[in-house]
């Protein structure tokens, strides 16, 4: 089978190297797929599809067709709503339906297949939102974790910082809520050795202070 075919046979979610040059101001459909889920790997365009819909038809997120003469066409929330338009439109992440945007605008020069983009201050509304924030949150918890396990470690017989400048690092470098930060110290004590865990719950002075 040539291989120009086998490649048009491919998704377009699988030739990242086949996505259109975005206009200024939007994210081709797939691209902003891969901003909201950047975790799902090969299984995006599954991963993608539920929350984008739900947010397209709710016009958290806004989309446009670019058309032959350059233009771009805002689709309507409600139209996302049509399970045919959906599948068909984000499958391909392009769309057909001229219809959709009036009697005004037809194909052009025989185009009958225009890609879709998303806004890109919508996207960046959407994930500046707390529930989407919350991935940076893991990530800082995890990292301040392993951060105070290696400094633990590093002295197993006496801490060379206070608490109060553990969590100092906690919400500052890692940028967590105080609260988060004393959590995550919890958990960190609760991995290292019981000597270790010792050393370093005591409310006595650190190493630096004994070396002054």
């Amino acid at each position: 089978m040539p291989r120009a075919f086998l490649r048009s046979q491919l998704s377009i979610w699988r030739r990242q190297q086949d996505w259109p040059f975005e206009p200024s101001g939007y994210y081709f459909l797939a691209r902003a797929a891969q901003i909201l889920c950047p975790d799902a790997n090969e299984g995006l365009q599954q991963k993608a599809a539920a929350p984008m819909r739900r947010q397209l038809a709710d016009g958290e997120l806004r989309a446009a067709a670019l058309l032959g003469n350059g233009t771009l066409a805002p689709v309507p929330p409600d139209a996302w709503v049509v399970d045919e338009n959906f599948s068909q439109w984000f499958s391909a992440c392009q769309i057909t339906n001229f219809a959709l945007f009036g009697s005004g605008i037809h194909p052009l020069a025989g185009v009958t297949h225009h890609w879709l983009f998303i806004q890109k201050a919508g996207l960046d509304a959407n994930l500046a939102r707390p529930e989407q924030s919350g991935r940076s949150t893991v990530a800082g918890r995890e990292g301040f974790k392993r951060w105070l396990v290696d400094l633990m470690l590093a002295s197993p017989n006496q801490k060379t910082i206070s608490r109060d400048q553990q969590i100092a690092v906690g919400t500052g470098e890692h940028k967590l809520s105080a609260r988060d930060a004393a959590g995550v110290r919890d958990r960190a004590l609760s991995e290292v050795p019981e000597a270790v865990r010792k050393a370093w719950s005591k409310s006595g002075p650190t190493a630096s202070s004994v070396s002054s």
